[in-house]
């Protein structure tokens, strides 16, 4: 399994024997995923190895490794492919992460994951509302764009799974706290309206934060990539602008009454 790190800290001046703090922790609990989605940088979660989960065993032993390393960790952020593919792994993790940070005398860090959105099962909002886990939902946009690209393993659209399960998460956990998706050439061709999108996010799924970056390049990312034409980006911008006006506008209006 993949481990990242990030934030490491320059000691101060006299503390040069203290161990650092570290800012992130990303640990893969999932090489494996039950979408096929167009654009995938990770191999649909495989990343060009064997499928599998974080066992127990490993898991610990990473814990461990990190707060002899790190005198705190303030994130911990369970990433996959799909991290809930492994929720007992991820409350097992969780739970461990916690006893260690408690016998360190360090405070026990925030836990965030990145998931697809296809699982709300009991276990899955029981171990988000037991470790107060702050989630992030992958949702491109509308029907049309997502399910274009956003597509399960036996075939057809995740759209209905994902929208209906953030509704679930929401009224049982308050999560997720975020949306993330991704610009492709399929919501340039359907004229997508990221504003339009801004305001069903707050509206009808309670959800405020969106991220929502560009492919750019014609053959990026299996073809999904936006060809860099003066005419599209002209495009880009204008839908991006129209998004970040709508986003100002409802500062003032918290209700989203007016935008």
């Amino acid at each position: 399994m993949d481990v990242q790190i990030e934030g490491r800290s320059a000691p101060r001046a006299g503390e040069r024997t203290k161990r650092p703090y570290l800012e992130r922790l990303v640990i893969n609990v999932a090489h494996d995923c039950n979408l096929r989605c167009a654009y995938c940088y990770a191999d649909t979660g495989a990343y060009r190895d064997a499928r599998g989960v974080l066992t127990a065993g490993v898991g610990a032993s990473i814990v461990e490794a990190f707060f002899r390393r790190f005198a705190r960790i303030g994130a911990i952020q369970l990433f996959g492919g799909e991290p809930f593919l492994n929720v007992r792994g991820v409350d097992g993790l969780c739970r461990h992460v916690a006893r260690v940070a408690e016998r360190e005398g360090a405070p026990t860090p925030r836990f965030t994951a990145v998931t697809n959105g296809t699982m709300a099962s009991s276990a899955v909002i029981e171990t988000i509302r037991t470790h107060d886990i702050r989630v992030t939902v992958s949702l491109d946009g509308d029907r049309r764009v997502h399910d274009a690209n956003r597509v399960f393993a036996g075939g057809g659209g995740s759209f209905d799974r994902v929208v209906a399960n953030i509704r679930k998460l929401k009224a049982a956990t308050g999560q997720p706290a975020q949306i993330e998706g991704t610009f492709t050439s399929a919501h340039l061709a359907a004229g997508f309206s990221l504003a339009e999108f801004l305001r069903f996010a707050a509206r009808e799924l309670g959800v405020r934060f969106v991220h929502m970056p560009w492919i750019l390049g014609r053959d990026a990312y299996s073809g999904t990539g936006i060809e860099p034409s003066e005419a599209n980006v002209a495009r880009l911008i204008e839908t991006y602008c129209e998004a970040i006006s709508a986003s100002l506008a409802s500062l003032e209006s918290p209700d989203l009454a007016d935008t």
